[in-house]
């Protein structure tokens, strides 16, 4: 893809939160809803992610998780 200007100044949040109670017993607490595969073999968040391969530079698209999802230490 070839940036162009108004790529570049595009930035765009994916929210990716929430403990996935529609999709129970698809997703558990190890595995959240955005990435349990729905749609041909992707995650929500792939998808979500494909979107905007024609919008959103890659280097300004950020994701959302809620407190359960982050990377404890």
């Amino acid at each position: 893809m070839e940036e162009s200007f108004t790529q570049a100044m595009r930035h765009a949040l994916i929210l990716a939160g929430g403990p996935g109670l529609r999709l129970w017993p698809m997703s558990r607490e190890k595995r959240p809803k955005q990435l349990v595969s729905l749609l041909n073999g992707r995650s929500l968040l792939t998808a979500a992610a494909g979107r905007l391969d024609d919008v959103v530079a890659p280097a300004n698209r950020y994701v959302c998780l809620a407190p359960a999802g982050a990377k404890r230490e």
